[in-house]
């Protein structure tokens, strides 16, 4: 393959990302439920996925893995470990009765289950016993007026139908796993979380072909963050950070098509900023389309690179603030013209051609 040897660092990246995206567990809020009928796999990824809110994510799970699901402290556990906050059912009126019993028990355990009351059995097994039993069960959790809005209290458990997802996990104050402000309204950016151990990893992508700033906030407390570059395996500490109500708030910057892991792990805090102002012009944020700094921590402390003079205020979490005069920086020159390359011996090229300008070869009359 010609491009074997250019194409290793793609082919590290990859290994990196594979790597780090097959350890531990995926962490997600929701099990959808696949459901029973005859085409019950035949759509996903289309007009059976649920509308889950942003920020969220989801698991689908076929009924003979559902029924070895047990509850623990209200979580829908499985037993390869997996949690899960709440139940969806399918947009359905089918659901077998091995299943309905299996749903009552998990409701009555403590489970939130979410949709759509079943109304008969699919398949003619005990006929027409099976579906009064089936009846009789979904008049248990769903009540004797299944249709509208339901939300219930029953056993340990509850259950809702009839709302958006959004509106139930806000009522039951479950945050956003991952949330993103952009100046670009347009910005495309994917996130996956795992848990490995006591650490969690977030692969935070970006979808677009340019640059994206970004002031990301994750479902993490009483953890602190580092940044690990797949394409460099380049790990630091992130400089500027905040935690506030279990959740923490950083800016995280991708290279068009971009993507980097944002590890906690860590339990102790390193020195770090929580924000950065320009004393010269309007606040420095995360959302800022052209950055004027960049803050990095290593093993000597904070070190702040400034493109632009003024006059920087940096703000430590302990609550401290230091202020840094940056004069002037560094002329940017750019090398357009006067270009001598330079060719192997013995590959039919000339030795070397003056070019006023890069362009590609092709284009070049010499001959090789």
């Amino acid at each position: 393959v010609t491009w074997w040897e250019q194409g290793r660092s793609y082919i590290e990246y990859l290994t990196r990302c594979q790597h780090m995206l097959q350890a531990g567990a995926p962490v997600s809020d929701i099990l959808v439920f696949a459901g029973e009928d005859a085409e019950s796999q035949a759509h996903w990824g289309t007009n059976t996925e649920p509308l889950v809110p942003e920020g969220c994510d989801y698991e689908f799970i076929n009924a003979s893995a559902l029924l070895a699901a047990s509850v623990q402290e209200g979580q829908i556990i499985l037993p390869n470990g997996l949690r899960f906050r709440l139940l969806v059912l399918p947009e359905s009126t089918y659901l077998t009765l091995l299943v309905a019993q299996k749903v009552s028990e998990l409701v009555m355990a403590g489970a939130v289950l979410v949709g759509p009351s079943p109304v008969r059995t699919p398949g003619l097994t005990n006929y027409p016993a099976c579906d009064k039993l089936l009846g009789e069960i979904a008049t248990a959790l769903w009540g004797e007026s299944a249709t509208g809005i339901v939300d219930c209290t029953v056993g340990r458990g509850r259950v809702i139908s009839g709302k958006p997802l959004a509106e139930i996990m806000g009522s039951l104050h479950i945050k956003r796993d991952f949330a993103f402000k952009s100046p670009d309204a347009e910005a495309k950016i994917c996130y996956k979380h795992r848990s490995v151990s006591s650490t969690d990893v977030y692969f935070v992508s970006n979808q677009e072909d340019q640059a994206a700033t970004l002031e990301c906030t994750f479902r993490v407390s009483e953890k602190f963050p580092e940044l690990w570059h797949a394409d460099t395996g380049f790990m630091e500490k992130a400089a500027i950070y905040r935690e506030a109500d279990g959740v923490v708030t950083m800016p995280v910057k991708l290279d068009p098509g971009g993507s980097a892991f944002v590890v906690f792990r860590s339990t102790i805090a390193s020195k770090h900023a929580v924000a950065v102002i320009d004393r010269n012009a309007a606040p420095l944020t995360a959302s800022q389309s052209t950055p004027a700094f960049e803050l990095t921590c290593g093993d000597q402390g904070l070190t702040l690179n400034a493109w632009t003079p003024g006059n920087y205020e940096i703000e430590i979490a302990n609550g401290s603030r230091r202020t840094i005069a940056v004069e002037s920086v560094a002329t940017r020159k750019v090398l357009d013209e006067g270009w001598n390359v330079s060719f192997p011996p013995n590959r039919g090229a000339p030795a070397s051609i003056q070019m006023d300008t890069l362009i590609s070869l092709s284009h070049r009359k010499e001959a090789g």
